[in-house]
């Protein structure tokens, strides 16, 4: 929660000030403040390469977004990325990629603009969860008509092998 909060904090700073991220404040020195918990300007110093005028000039808000964050995990209200797919999925999610890689061929088209990664596992995984494949929100609309039909098509082989392991 803290480090959401952090990084939260740095990208908008990082827009307002018209400057990379990591000018802001480095990912290092994000990840020892989520893992100190600092609650004074003393501890928060001793956050790795802290730099001086980062503690004179944003000290006060990122304790502020310690606690913030702090609260925010102690609420429950971070919501935890999925868990990475089993490895007997490899296979299938290879399928899948092949199967945009061809589509967006004969369209001429990036792969990417048909289908992402996550868009790919979320298919998988609700198959794993629910026992059927239901495309996700990123693979809807006209990504439905394009590739969609065309992976649920190309799921069907996985399926079996999902059942036998």
């Amino acid at each position: 929660g803290v480090l959401q909060a952090l990084s939260g904090w740095r990208e908008r700073q990082a827009r307002e000030r018209n400057i990379p991220r990591n000018f802001v404040i480095h990912n290092n020195t994000l990840q020892s403040i989520a893992t100190l918990l600092p609650d004074h300007k003393g501890a928060l110093a001793k956050a790795e390469q802290i730099r001086g005028r980062t503690l004179s000039k944003d000290g006060r808000q990122l304790l502020e977004l310690v606690e913030q964050g702090q609260a925010l995990a102690q609420s429950g209200g971070i919501e935890m990325p999925p868990r990475p797919l089993p490895s007997q999925c490899n296979a299938a999610l290879k399928q899948l990629k092949r199967l945009v890689q061809q589509r967006a061929e004969a369209l001429q088209i990036a792969p990417e603009l048909l289908a992402r990664r996550k868009d790919l596992e979320a298919l998988l995984r609700s198959q794993l969860e629910s026992g059927e494949a239901v495309l996700p929100s990123g693979l809807r609309g006209w990504r439905a008509d394009v590739v969609g039909q065309l992976l649920l098509q190309g799921l069907a082989p996985a399926n079996e092998l999902e059942k036998q392991s």
